[in-house]
């Protein structure tokens, strides 16, 4: 695994519709997208490694840097496998 448990040559991407954007860096409440200006990035969205499915974000902030636009999450939740133990049926 490489740094971060991430596979080597795994590719994070933001999932917002049907529209993808790489992930070029990420930090505490942050991430580095490339991105067009004009992108619509605000709301719900999903981080997938490659096609697995890792985290669903809510984006509160984007700012263009170049072709690049770095965006602020208000809460950003790893998906899990199993349901957490405090659920009921």
């Amino acid at each position: 695994m490489a740094m971060g448990g991430r596979a080597p040559g795994a590719k994070l991407t933001l999932r917002i519709g049907s529209r993808r954007y790489p992930i070029v860096n990420q930090a505490a409440g942050t991430c580095l997208i490339q991105a067009p200006e004009d992108a619509p990035l605000r709301g719900v969205a999903d981080i997938y490694e490659g096609d697995r499915h890792v985290a669903r974000c809510l984006i509160l902030l984007s700012e263009s840097h170049g072709d690049h636009m770095r965006l602020s999450y208000k809460w950003r939740t790893p998906v899990q496998s199993v349901p957490p133990l405090d659920f009921a049926l």
